[in-house]
């Protein structure tokens, strides 16, 4: 979640459909220390398309006691409109409350925690037959054994090993 709520306009590449995350800047620091470049689903890339749309250049008016300035937000994830002590424009630093709220406005589990898309996304890919070296760079762990871990919460795929007929061992 820290990652997203990092991104900046310019880390966001639609023509290619890539996401970079920045390590150092903005005081952000990654778990693993470095940056990497990230592809978006189709469907993340479509929404993103229509979020750059409507709020890229959108502005805000800032007020500082008799002085007010027009200012566009260099975030992607900002607030829209000033609240208690938030300004308009400003980047999100937590989404904990809200996506809680979500979750349980659809009925979802109370123990259920946003991490855990990211854990479901690394175990579809792994479950899939993707390239663990290739989930590991798009996840950013900096071990391929952080990777691996996710494989244990995956069994149906060995089914395939013994249902290859390809593989069908005859004896006789």
């Amino acid at each position: 979640m820290s990652e997203a709520l990092w991104l900046r306009w310019e880390d966001g590449d639609l023509t290619g459909g890539w996401i970079r995350i920045v390590q150092g800047r903005d005081e952000h620091r990654t778990k693993t220390g470095k940056g990497r470049d990230v592809p978006m689903t189709k469907r993340l890339h479509k929404a993103m398309r229509q979020h750059f749309a409507k709020y890229r250049f959108h502005e805000y008016e800032r007020r500082d006691g008799d002085q007010t300035t027009v200012v566009r937000s260099p975030w992607v994830f900002h607030h829209l409109i000033r609240r208690r002590q938030t300004e308009a424009g400003s980047r999100f630093y937590n989404l904990h409350r809200s996506v809680k709220a979500a979750a349980r406005d659809a009925g979802i589990e109370s123990r259920w925690r946003l991490h855990d898309l990211r854990h479901r996304r690394a175990t579809t890919w792994i479950a899939a037959g993707k390239s663990p070296v290739k989930v590991q760079q798009a996840l950013g762990h900096s071990s391929i054994q952080t990777t691996m871990k996710y494989t244990h919460l995956v069994k149906g795929h060995l089914r395939a090993l013994v249902e290859d007929s390809s593989e069908d061992m005859r004896v006789g």
